[in-house]
């Protein structure tokens, strides 16, 4: 891994000192008035804009009725059947309408809180997963080494984990670099199938299928399609 050079110095230099666009203070900006037919437009413009926020409304209360009851017909199934139902779901209105109601196993790359963690531990056990990833620490990468010669950057461009350890162990970088030098990052999710399974953990209890699924959160994402 190269060390920045000038030239790349240079983009960042420049970048950081580049004036911003901003309005003239003290002026009221400026208003044009079209004497064609983009008058008419603009009129039609803004009275379509507001019938469309209208119409958005609307159709925002009669979604979330639906939703409502997309919900709680989930849960219920859930609950008595102990397993998810049949994907695709149809929800089906008057004169033959329909809408889809979607749902999204993200459990896999969905993290949890422990606040989360201990509901779903409640009823499963063992339900979780734990990945690791680990990065450098770029303020330490900047540092100067212990004798001053260069930075740890350019110090461990060789193989990383055998170069540190020797580099160490000479003295080049202090035992408090190396030890800050790697961050760790760990995300718990749940194990693949989860979702699946989620019916067995409820004893047949709606409200226990409630409390897992708030638990579950964004790994689990419902919404409503049009037909």
């Amino acid at each position: 891994m190269a060390a920045k050079g000038p030239a790349l110095a240079d983009i960042f230099d420049r970048a950081a000192t580049a004036p911003t666009a901003t309005l003239p203070k003290g002026e009221p900006g400026t208003t044009w008035q079209p004497t064609g037919i983009e008058a008419a437009d603009v009129a039609l413009f803004v009275e379509l804009s507001s019938k469309i926020a209208g119409l958005e409304r609307d159709r925002d209360g009669f979604r979330e009725s639906v939703r409502a009851f997309a919900e709680s017909e989930l849960k219920r199934t859930i609950g008595e059947t102990g397993k998810l139902p049949p994907m695709p779901i149809k929800i089906v209105g008057l004169n033959g309408t329909a809408v889809s109601f979607v749902v999204q196993d993200r459990t896999k790359t969905t993290a949890l809180r422990t606040d989360q963690q201990a509901v779903i531990a409640s009823y499963a056990a063992d339900p979780f997963v734990e990945e690791r990833s680990f990065r450098f620490d770029a303020a330490t990468l900047a540092e100067k080494t212990a004798d001053g010669s260069t930075t740890v950057l350019e110090a461990l461009a060789g193989p990383i984990s055998k170069a540190a350890t020797t580099l160490c162990r000479k003295g080049v970088i202090s035992e408090d670099q190396l030890g800050r030098l790697i961050k760790a990052e760990v995300k718990t999710t749940l194990k693949p199938g989860f979702l699946g399974r989620l019916g067995t953990y409820c004893a047949g209890s709606i409200n226990a299928v409630e409390e897992l699924l708030a638990a579950i959160g964004a790994g689990c994402t419902r919404f409503l399609k049009p037909e």
